[in-house]
């Protein structure tokens, strides 16, 4: 009895699944259901050494014209590609661009959402 208990608690565990992320460009624009993300690696710092370092994030908000947007709305995926930062911001990490937008990934706390679209 006490096995069957614990087989069945290991299979609802192992049920429990963590998103799925598909490649749909260059490793950069990720689809996961109905949504699309874009995929940036963040250094973590924290105070146990152990917790800190680079880990992958999928973001699928904007901000355009001071309004919280999904990336799916903007996004042309053909012609979406990572391009040289010129910013002299030190928080501007990466900056994207595709047929119509520029996308600028900002990596500062306080920003919220880490993606500024702005038509070029």
């Amino acid at each position: 009895m006490k096995n069957i208990w614990l087989i069945s608690l290991l299979a609802l565990i192992s049920c429990n699944k963590e998103p799925r992320y598909i490649n749909i460009k260059d490793e950069l624009i990720y689809k996961n259901k109905n949504d699309l993300f874009l995929k940036h690696t963040i250094i973590l710092i924290s105070r146990n050494p152990k917790d800190s370092g680079k880990v992958n994030r999928f973001f699928d908000r904007v901000l355009y014209k001071d309004k919280v947007l999904a990336l799916k709305d903007f996004i042309d995926v053909k012609t979406f590609h990572e391009v040289k930062n010129n910013y002299k911001d030190r928080f501007i990490e990466s900056v994207y661009e595709d047929s119509k937008y520029q996308y600028i990934f900002r990596d500062h706390p306080a920003s919220s959402p880490n993606i500024l679209i702005q038509e070029k």
